[in-house]
């Protein structure tokens, strides 16, 4: 076959590519089983690669390319194309849905419903009409619109690989902060993410051959279709009794709509300025704090530590080494426990928030990060309270400041001073560990930062970045492995030696600042766990969702008296109220109402909301049946929606000094 024949033949030329591009992915994807086979570590817990799945792939793809590729010879030799390609036109949204849902592994289950299936179709419907109407070109339109929705569908795949969930709009005021983290993960593609880009390859193959030319007309047609697709899809969404995010049964597209129509905060039932000022007036507060602050610590040492959790507590089974030895052995002059967060295997900012605020991320729209969605000028905190106290507040994360916008963040908090990646590059001995800045050397500019110090009240407030997700590094080096499993799994072992290496870490701080002379109080706590490979999760029982996979741990630690405590289990949110309590300010304001809270509901979070006795419900339910819930809502409501509806003399930068 030369080139002469090629250029003589342009039909059979198309077949050979499309026959080779076939047997090409064919190939690729019988690579990819046997590399799975001998060394494919699992990212995380969703994706299940077993042969009788990746069977089933094969075969999927197989019958998707075979039936695209022989409806392309049969529209091929039609005289008459137009329509075959009206209804190829009518499915290409269908196999987009596909797409999404075959590379995420989940088509199995999906496809279940056909209503959520034909309601997915019918929202890309409207994308596509809308393009060809801008266009006025088929062709154009379905290979563009269709290889953008297989390259979102793609991403959004190693999203979920690497975080444990997948893209919603919140999401998309993190693409800076995903690209700037992106290198420390694993991009091989998965057999899921081949068979759909089979299934693309085959459809644009088949669209390539389409040479109908639009008329004016067929704008008309397309805004019809936009109409009819949005009203159809509109119905049918709100025919969906009780909503609720579900990957499985919902599908991909139907869940990041219904997210996009809940974009705003919703807006508690019956609230009003009128209403939340009647609650606050149940907890008043002292305007202008001028305190003394000679009883107060010198220092005060904020540790947002990431992924930092025993996963020993998710099964049966223990590790060749105690990670948390330093924890364990500390018991005077300290304060420990549990911990429930709103967040798993990713989210870092709304366990930060939580803290902060005193609010919960579980009154926030699905799977938003509070700061990018309600913080863009003056932000009271905890950190508003403590600067008004005279401390000189300081903020330390050694990655980049773009991260979550966290620089343009942190200046509405009132940070005074902010240090981020490559600050602290002059320091010598500086460990790294994957090719992220180890707690060891983290802690270490914590102490550099105390010593360097220019005010008599110090506040630093720190998140890590050692065990930040992205496991699976081969050349690391894990000596902590795990007992009473079946196997040894190589990103849990990689994910306790690190945990190991925190609790060294943090021993060594400890130490410093017990030899100091200086009040200095430390509270470290963890802001969510890891997502380490599915197969560990099926061993140990444990299920996406399962609460068990949102505990980690605090500590309050200080180099004076405190009394000491320890906690069953405790939210994220009442972090501040431990804090205000071990240095015996009389909680006032807010505070206040989070102290009654904490006495109803000890643990508030995005999994759910469990009361004194134990009984635990979603946190919808429990604010429509509890008063005093229904009451955390509309604060937290009147506190982040509206600047200039916050109440006055209510929240942190008013709270009153008087202490016991």
């Amino acid at each position: 076959m030369n080139r002469n024949f090629l250029m003589r033949n342009p039909k059979k030329t198309r077949y050979l590519i499309a026959a080779g591009i076939f047997l090409l992915s064919l190939a690729a994807l019988y690579v990819k089983r046997w590399y799975f086979r001998l060394e494919w570590r699992t990212p995380v817990m969703p994706i299940d690669y077993s042969g009788e799945v990746f069977r089933g792939e094969l075969l999927l793809a197989c019958v998707a390319a075979a039936a695209c590729f022989c409806a392309g010879i049969i529209i091929q030799n039609k005289k008459d194309r137009k329509i075959p390609y009206i209804v190829l036109a009518l499915l290409t949204p269908v196999l987009s849905v596909l797409i999404f849902e075959i590379s995420l592994d989940e088509y199995t289950v999906s496809l279940q419903s056909v209503r959520n299936l034909v309601v997915s179709a019918l929202f890309l419907s409207v994308c596509y009409a809308a393009v060809l109407f801008l266009t006025n070109s088929l062709r154009g339109t379905m290979i563009g619109v269709s290889l953008f929705f297989a390259f979102v569908a793609v991403i959004n795949t190693y999203v979920f690989l690497f975080r444990g969930k997948t893209i919603y709009p919140m999401d998309l005021f993190s693409v800076k902060t995903a690209a700037e983290v992106s290198g420390h993960y694993d991009w091989h593609p998965t057999g899921a993410i081949i068979t759909a880009l089979m299934l693309e390859a085959a459809l644009c193959s088949l669209w390539s051959r389409c040479h109908l030319k639009m008329k004016g007309k067929s704008r008309i047609a397309s805004l019809v279709i936009v109409s009819i697709a949005l009203f159809a899809a509109n119905g049918m969404m709100k025919a969906l009794p009780d909503f609720i995010f579900n990957r499985e049964s919902n599908g991909y597209i139907l869940n990041f709509v219904y997210a996009l129509k809940n974009l705003n905060l919703e807006k508690p039932k019956d609230y009003s300025l009128e209403a939340s000022s009647d609650i606050a007036r149940n907890f008043p507060s002292i305007i202008n704090i001028k305190a003394d602050t000679s009883e107060l610590p010198d220092n005060i040492i904020v540790i947002m530590n990431e992924s930092w959790s025993d996963i020993t507590c998710l099964g049966d089974f223990s590790t060749s080494e105690d990670m948390f030895s330093c924890y364990n052995s500390l018991t005077e002059n300290t304060v420990k426990g549990d911990l429930r967060v709103s967040v798993f295997g990713g989210g870092t900012p709304n366990s930060e928030y939580e803290f902060l605020t005193g609010n919960t991320a579980a009154a926030l729209p699905e799977n938003a990060i509070a700061y990018q969605l309600f913080i863009n000028e003056y932000f009271p905190t905890i950190l508003s309270y403590f600067k008004n106290l005279g401390y000189e507040m300081i903020s330390y994360h050694p990655e980049r400041a773009s991260n979550y916008d966290r620089e343009n963040i942190y200046r509405c908090l009132g940070f005074d001073k902010s240090y981020w990646e490559g600050d602290f590059d002059s320091y010598e001995n500086n460990i790294y560990y994957r090719g992220l800045l180890s707690d060891t050397s983290d802690y270490m500019h914590l102490t550099k930062l105390f010593e360097e110090k220019t005010t008599d009240k110090l506040f630093i407030f720190n998140v890590t970045s050692q065990s930040h997700g992205g496991f699976g590094y081969p050349d690391f080096d894990s000596f902590v492995t795990t007992k009473g499993l079946s196997k040894q799994y190589g990103t849990v072992n990689e994910y306790c030696t690190l945990i190991k290496l925190t609790d060294n870490a943090l021993s060594e701080l400890i130490d410093y600042f017990s030899n100091i002379d200086e009040r200095t109080m430390i509270l470290i706590f963890g802001d969510h766990q890891p997502s380490l490979e599915n197969q560990f999760y099926d061993e140990i029982g444990q299920k996406t969702g399962s609460p068990d996979l949102y505990r980690t741990k605090f500590l309050l630690w200080a180099n004076y008296d405190i009394p000491e405590q320890t906690y069953d289990t405790i939210s994220v949110n009442y972090l501040p109220l431990v804090l205000l309590n071990a240095l015996e300010i009389q909680p006032e304001g807010y505070v206040a109402f989070l102290e009654e809270l904490y006495e109803e509901y000890p643990e508030i979070s995005y999994t759910g909301c469990c009361d004194k006795n134990g009984i635990c419900s979603s946190y919808k339910d429990t604010v429509s049946s509890s008063e005093i819930m229904h009451e955390y809502s509309v604060l937290q409501y009147n506190y982040i929606h509206n600047p200039s509806e916050r109440l006055d003399g209510f929240f942190w930068e008013n709270i009153s000094e008087d202490r016991d």
